[in-house]
């Protein structure tokens, strides 16, 4: 109370009629100073906001000043080479975009009995096949002993044929493959009993010929297949060494088949004037005794398939093999063709959940790891599930056979994660490898006990390395040697070659043209996305140490999109005289162009020069990054690159955290100025009624 009659007091004194003359000024005076203290305060406050460390500003579309070590500079110089990682996308419920599916249908083959179809004797042979209603039917066939080696003079092939139904003449086909082996190499004929070759052209090592003929009865094969074989212009000519190495009969069934597509045979012959190889009595040609022929195994449906069940996002992948009577198996593979090394040792990691029921001997669940070492192949096996509970298979020069510690283990999403390299890398003793494949495969064989099945769950697949293969070239061969990681066949053009004159470290890539010609060394960059909010750069250092410039010659870096355009940046030109933009091509001329000698460090916004060209952000892929060069008559050109990266950034900078903070303390001052106003009102509100 005593504080309130003060206050009180002290504006009645400053309201009183004797003192108003004298407080005006002061009261004039106090305002300006509250008013100044309040705005050195905001002002304050505000500068130490802002001053408080926050998040550093993202990479701009016009910074050049990275400092590259010869090593990988970007932080985020990696990418998952694997594209739809977590099955998020799906063409159909059973086609996950960028991933290959194989599954096994209902296929058999046996020997028939009347009253189905037998032309003579006791027995033929029946082909059944339905494919699978999630992929491509493991074919089924027949075939002769390749042991056969019957010589190709005036060599004559007959045999009965019915076919109960063929569904698609369009894609589904019954025909019988003939080997022949000559010492130009191996050839093949076929000849198309239902169904046709759809067109194929005849080459140099394969032939085609569209017999056809009714359903739902015997037919009558009878061909000489020496003179098939002369009458193709394709083929070379045939030598007294040219000998039969297969025969064999085959039963395709294709996924829009709805029903199951049937044939039967009878009474196979192969003979010349002096010898029989086979009929009824040699390799039994009449399927009555079921000697000296090779049969496939039968198989029944798998599945790959969109499910729900998923580790993370909405989706996963499906795996599932059943068997009741034969083998079921299925296969998601994809292509990363991606170059790792000690200093790009290319991890591998994915959530897996296994369920399986009656597990069978010699059942799997796997992944295979196919790898190219630029003379072999080799081949890197991890197992989920090995059926018996064992797992006794032999590494050896080419196959390195592992499993996980969770082997078997079922009902639960478990975390795979592997170093490839330092796993592959010291097995085969290389040091390189070339990722050519990924295979998850699950193969249920017949359990005599019951049925069995397989269902394995794929989510989140991560093939993590660099996005271009080669990065700062330093994990190349020796000086000269071919740059491995471009071209065709995991190895560049001859041109494109290891140099010790470096930007950085101790090596780099040298273009050269000594004399008139074109280059073009390409990268597949495996359908890299770009679109969204985030910017993919280019990177890399260069220097043209020769170019004669004359009207046609150029020296440039360029990518193409999955849509069909192309981003070319150019480091020699004629004078710098860009080709007009199109509507599929964009052309820049790089800081430094036609320079001789000198490095300079390229940085572009592809994301940026894409809009700046074609109108609107990129909403497509990367496919290929590509590095060529042309000279015309006497005219040469050296080119060298180091340093090249391709990753992602943001061009928007991160906000300061504090910064939020600021809407509260404006409100808080303006609150508090209120209430300090209210009260001054208030109080001489107050004053004026006791007067």
């Amino acid at each position: 109370m005593a504080c309130e009659y003060e206050l009180e007091a002290w504006v009645e004194s400053l309201l009183s009629f004797n003192n108003i003359g004298r407080v005006i000024i002061p009261v004039g005076t106090l305002m300006r100073k509250f008013v100044v203290c309040f705005l050195l305060l905001s002002l304050l406050t505000l500068s130490a906001l802002l001053a408080v460390p926050g998040a550093p500003p993202a990479l701009q579309s016009t910074k050049t000043d990275r400092q590259p070590t010869g090593q990988y500079s970007p932080a985020n110089w990696t990418t998952n080479r694997i594209t739809n990682p977590g099955f998020e996308d799906w063409t159909s419920p059973t086609n996950a975009e960028e991933w290959s599916e194989t599954t096994s249908g209902e296929t058999d083959i046996w020997y028939a009995e009347a009253p189905e179809p037998v032309k003579s004797g006791t027995r033929s042979i029946g082909f059944s096949a339905k494919s699978s209603p999630t992929g491509n039917v493991i074919v089924n066939y027949v075939s002769a002993s390749s042991s056969l080696q019957s010589n190709m003079g005036k060599l004559n092939l007959t045999f009965d044929w019915y076919s109960d139904q063929i569904q698609n003449n369009g894609s589904d086909t019954f025909f019988v493959g003939v080997g022949v082996y000559d010492v130009t190499g191996p050839h093949l004929i076929t000849y198309y009993l239902n169904g046709t070759s759809q067109g194929a052209a005849n080459h140099s090592y394969a032939a085609y010929f569209d017999l056809g003929g009714p359903v739902q009865t015997w037919n009558r094969f009878s061909r000489n297949l020496t003179a098939d074989y002369e009458a193709v212009a394709e083929f070379p000519s045939l030598t007294p060494a040219a000998y039969i190495f297969f025969l064999r009969f085959i039963l395709y069934s294709f996924p829009d088949t709805p029903q199951v597509n049937q044939a039967y045979l009878d009474n196979v012959v192969l003979e010349n004037d002096t010898t029989t190889w086979i009929n009824s009595t040699v390799h039994d040609g009449g399927f009555e005794t079921g000697e000296s022929w090779e049969f496939n195994l039968g198989t029944e449906n798998s599945y790959i398939s969109r499910s729900t069940t998923a580790h993370s996002g909405s989706s996963s992948c499906n795996i599932t093999a059943q068997s009741s009577l034969h083998i079921s198996q299925a296969s998601l593979s994809i292509f990363p063709y991606t170059r790792i090394t000690a200093l790009n040792p290319g991890n591998i990691s994915f959530w897996w959940c296994l369920d399986y029921e009656n597990l069978a001997q010699n059942s799997y669940a796997s992944l295979d790891i196919g790898f190219y070492n630029g003379t072999g192949y080799q081949n890197l096996n991890y197992y989920f599930c090995s059926g018996g509970g064992t797992f006794g298979i032999t590494n050896s020069s080419t196959g390195l056979y592992l499993h996980v510690e969770e082997l078997n283990t079922s009902g639960s999403w478990v975390y795979f994660h592997r170093d490839i390299w330092a796993e592959a890398g010291a097995y085969f003793g290389v040091d390189e490898l070339y990722i050519s494949s990924v295979y998850f495969r699950v193969l249920n064989v017949e359990n005599l006990s019951g049925d069995s099945r397989i269902t394995f769950l794929l989510d989140d697949v991560e093939q993590i390395s660099g996005a271009v293969n080669g990065a700062g070239f330093e994990d190349q061969q020796a000086v000269d040697s071919r740059v491995r990681g471009w071209g065709s066949a995991y190895a560049a053009y001859d041109r494109l070659r290891v140099t010790d004159t470096a930007y950085a470290g101790s090596k780099a890539a040298n273009l050269t043209l000594p004399t008139s010609g074109t280059v073009s060394v390409s990268q597949n960059l495996r359908s890299r996305p770009i679109r969204g909010s985030r910017n993919t750069s280019l990177d890399l250092a260069w220097r043209l140490d020769d170019f004669s410039v004359t009207s046609n010659d150029y020296a440039r870096i360029y990518v193409y999109f999955g849509n069909y355009k192309y981003l070319y940046y150019y480091f020699g030109l004629r004078s710098g005289e860009l080709p007009d933009n199109t509507s599929s091509s964009g052309y820049f001329n790089v800081t430094g162009v036609n320079t001789l000698g000198t490095w300079h460090l390229l940085h572009r916004n592809l994301s940026s020069d894409y809009a700046a060209v074609f109108g609107t952000r990129p909403n497509t892929t990367l496919t290929y990054l590509y590095l060529s060069a042309r000279t015309y008559g006497a005219d040469r050109l050296v080119l060298l690159i180091d340093d090249l990266y391709l990753y992602d950034t943001d061009d928007t900078p991160p906000i300061n955290p504090w910064l939020l903070l600021f809407p509260v303390f404006v409100a808080v001052i303006v609150i508090i100025v209120v209430v300090l106003v209210v009260l001054f009102v208030v109080i001489v509100w107050q004053r004026g009624r006791k007067r």
